[in-house]
């Protein structure tokens, strides 16, 4: 009896000891198996977290490009036939603009005549473009004008009806990383419109 017994032990130690080995492999097995998939899943987590923040930073820019066209428009609306109403909405929108963009990658900001339908009047555009060091001296703009403010039309009620101002800024994004698929950059271009507040009635 002593004999067997101690047979049935050595049998169930030996068992034991090959089980326990099957659960150490087992686990370097699994341990393998998920570093694997985390090396295949690792590019795609970089990927996206690259895109995330590169859609992040093009978003600001256009909400700020849109800000600031219209903080000019309400100083054109506002200032109406003032002989420097152009420069201080150029002023007005560039420190919003500047808030977080950049003036190197300011093409131009357009001044324009609305039609009653909304749209621009191109003959009656004035283009202006950056220069020189100091945004706040107009004499850095390089002003191509085609509607003089103080030829704007801010007397109600009679004909024709007070005039409608418009801004137009583009502004060039640039992708920071340069990572694929958001390579280069793109185009923002904003613009929005406003009757000129009148000064007097007809």
């Amino acid at each position: 009896m002593h004999v067997w017994a101690f047979r049935r032990e050595h049998a169930r130690g030996h068992r034991n000891k090959l089980f326990r080995r099957a659960r150490v492999h087992k686990g370097r097995s699994e341990k393998g198996a998920a570093l694997v998939e985390f090396s295949l899943i690792l590019p795609l987590l970089i990927l996206l977290t690259f895109g995330i923040m590169e859609l992040g930073l093009a978003f600001r820019d256009i909400l700020t490009t849109s800000s600031a066209v219209r903080e000019g428009t309400r100083i054109l609306s506002a200032l109406g036939n003032d002989p420097e109403a152009d420069c201080i909405a150029l002023n007005g929108a560039l420190e919003t603009l500047l808030l977080s963009g950049d003036i190197d990658k300011l093409e131009r900001i357009e001044i324009f005549k609305a039609g009653s339908d909304g749209s621009q009047i191109g003959s009656q555009t004035n283009t202006y473009t950056f220069v020189g060091t100091d945004h706040a001296d107009c004499d850095d703009w390089n002003a191509n004008v085609l509607w003089p403010s103080i030829n704007r039309n801010v007397i109600a009620g009679g004909s024709p009806a007070l005039d409608i101002a418009g801004m137009r800024i583009i502004y060039e994004h640039d992708y920071v990383l340069d990572f694929p698929p958001l390579t280069g950059g793109f185009t923002i271009d904003q613009s929005t419109i406003s009757r000129l507040e009148p000064e007097e009635f007809a």
